[in-house]
């Protein structure tokens, strides 16, 4: 069976699961719940230092892998990590979970935004790999993150940054063309999905089905259902700018000064924004925003992770 690795990358809610999940609705298409522990797998310090048997153990343990659903067994498993090709391990994965184990060959479309950390480990494992680079409106994803405790972002200056360092690992990847990179505009793609869906599956050499259009392609585990509550279902435009009526102007002009020249590249800004000189006092209010984030944070975290611990078991 021939595997086709599709990796989606960009900053966190950008837009990956969303395009996963209609993609995934493709025929010979397949899109598994985020498999962010295969970034270790094609890690070549990771598997000389790692026993098979060890990989095994901590593959299981993994709270990701535990609530996907997916199976794979251990005799399979340890054979598969000894070769020497850095994609069998993940291949035989992906093969143990396939409903039609019949089919000749398949997409395989992972979604872990922070894929863009391990592009070069990617590539190598998968040398016949295509990435999505999907990017938006950092006010947008502000909103987005600043609402939900567990991402520690309550600053527009912690964000910021995050922001940029996403934006600009997948843009070196994109404009270098050594790597099969498409970009996409999560605004462009939710305001005409047909016509983008067509462009990305011509590059992915897949064919479009209308059933793209209505996503369902990702079975998500339950705990991150309500964060993605709207990625599996048709996409909607009113929601493009509702951004505006929770971000205030003072966190906005932070942004639009920090992400200044990638928002311009991206369309975000016009000529006519001014940067905001940030000074001593805003660093101070922000440092102190982002320690009050961090600290409730981790009073989710714990609470959630005990929730979690009575999942495992």
């Amino acid at each position: 069976m021939e595997i086709y690795p599709v990796f989606i990358m960009g900053c966190q809610r950008s837009g990956t699961t969303m395009l996963a999940s209609q993609l995934g609705m493709g025929k010979y298409v397949i899109a598994f719940p985020e498999m962010q522990y295969i970034l270790k797998l094609v890690d070549k310090s990771y598997r000389s230092s790692v026993s098979a048997e060890q990989a095994f153990q901590n593959l299981i343990s993994d709270f990701r892998y535990i609530v996907s659903g997916l199976k794979v067994e251990k005799n399979e498993f340890l054979v598969s990590y000894s070769s020497d090709d850095l994609s069998e391990v993940i291949f035989v994965i992906i093969k143990s979970n396939l409903q039609d184990k019949s089919v000749k060959s398949v997409t395989w479309v992972e979604h872990n935004p922070q894929n863009r950390d391990a592009v070069i480990d990617l590539s190598n494992a998968f040398p016949n790999a295509k990435f999505i680079h999907i990017y938006r409106d950092p006010r947008a994803i502000y909103w987005s993150m600043k609402s939900n405790p567990r991402w520690r972002i309550g600053d527009p200056i912690t964000f910021s940054r995050l922001w940029i360092e996403a934006v600009a690992k997948c843009y070196l990847h994109f404009t270098t063309k050594k790597i099969k990179t498409i970009e996409v505009k999560y605004e462009d793609y939710v305001c005409n999905p047909e016509r983008s869906l067509h462009e990305i599956c011509r590059f992915l050499g897949i064919d479009y089905t209308s059933s793209m259009l209505s996503g369902g392609g990702v079975k998500l585990p339950t705990f991150t259902k309500k964060q993605h509550v709207f990625t599996t279902k048709p996409v909607n435009k009113t929601r493009l700018e509702a951004w505006k009526c929770h971000v205030d102007v003072y966190d906005e002009q932070i942004i639009n000064s920090i992400c200044f020249d990638w928002m311009r590249n991206y369309g975000y800004l016009s000529g006519n924004i001014h940067k905001k000189q940030l000074n001593f006092i805003d660093k101070i209010k922000c440092k102190i925003r982002s320690m009050k984030a961090i600290f409730i944070s981790k009073i989710v975290r714990k609470y959630q992770d005990n929730k979690n611990t009575l999942i495992k078991k």
